[in-house]
Order: structure tokens, then sequence, then C-alpha cells
């Protein structure tokens, strides 16, 4: 059973798990193990309390930061999202120009639930959607390179997996995202998309 969504308990970043010292050059990266929402961002979704439980139930990708504990323990590090990406999700693109799903209302901040229903009001105002980048997105992404970049210089070479879980009807294969404007992310990350089998 999955363990109950936290919420409403303030300001709540990312965390970085390393076992003593980092001693092989692997960083991963969780990003949708969180179900954290503080109460300011709770006020301004749309859903009922219920409504809400549910969503993060069945967008949460539980236990990937448990799963990824066993390279952890074998001297890799990882930057680990403790809020629910229905905050903010850390695995997509910054601008919505390079995110594909931010047509569906799911780019880096949900306007739309994954059933298309009505999350926060839309357009998001600009205001908004700068607090929310520079208090979740940006500050997750700044310790991810810097945990990347640290075991580079350490290891001469590093890779970073990116942990997440699908659907089991669905197969894995592996795609390169590269936002337009290369400027916008600090390198190109591969992830795995799902395709019906």
């Amino acid at each position: 059973m999955p363990r109950k969504p936290r919420r409403n308990r303030g300001l709540c970043l990312s965390d970085v798990v390393v076992h003593r010292v980092q001693t092989i050059p692997i960083v991963g990266h969780i990003p949708h193990s969180g179900t954290h929402i503080p109460g300011w961002v709770r006020s301004a979704l749309l859903l009922s309390d219920e409504e809400l439980d549910l969503k993060l139930r069945k967008m949460t990708d539980w236990y990937t930061d448990q799963l990824f504990h066993c390279v952890v323990q074998m001297g890799g590090a990882a930057v680990v999202c403790r809020h629910s990406r229905l905050v903010v999700d850390v695995e997509w693109f910054e601008n919505d120009e390079d995110e594909i799903m931010a047509s569906r209302g799911m780019g880096m901040i949900y306007t739309r639930t994954s059933s298309g229903r009505p999350l926060r009001s839309e357009p998001l105002p600009a205001e908004e959607r700068e607090t929310l980048v520079e208090k979740f997105y940006r500050p997750h992404h700044r310790k991810w390179k810097r945990w990347c970049l640290q075991a580079s210089v350490s290891f001469q070479r590093a890779s970073s997996w990116t942990v997440t879980l699908f659907r089991p009807d669905l197969c894995l294969t592996s795609s390169i995202r590269i936002p337009r404007d290369r400027t916008s992310a600090w390198g190109p990350t591969t992830t795995i998309r799902p395709r019906r089998c």
C-alpha cells in the first residue's frame, strides 16, 4: 500500500542522498517520488481533497527513491525531489516551448490533470509561475547539476540516471530530449519514453 501523501508542511525542496562518500560516478535523479504539497500551493489547486489524494496516489512514482538506494549504498548519489510533481515537475523542461507535454497542460507546471481536468487556473499568471520555478524547479536543477559536475571532476566522467515508473502494460524505449534552445537546460538528458506493447 502506498504511503499516505504528506501535505501542508512548509517549503520542501530536494534532498541529496549519499552513503558516506560518493565512490562511483553515478548520480540518480528521482523526480516523482515526492508527495509534499505546501499549503500555499494547495490553495491554488482546483481539486477537492479527495480528488487530490487520488491524483497524488496515481501520479507518484512510489518508492523509486528506495529502489535507487542500492546504488547509493554502492557509492553513488541521488538527488531526490520531495515535493509532488503536481507542484512542479522537475523532469520536464523549464520552457513550455521545449516541452511536448505542455500542449496537454502538463508542462513543467501542470494546469491540467492526466485525465485532462483543470488543476490550476489557465493561463497560469506569470508571477505565480516564476515563484514556483524559483522555489522548486531551479534549486532542484542547480543541486542536480552540481552533483553531476562534482562527479565529473572527481571521476573524470559521470552518469546521471533518471528513475521513474511506468504502467506494466507499457514497454520502455529510450530517446534523447534536447531543448531547441540549448541554453535553457544544462545539457541533453536521456529519458525513457513509454509506448504501448
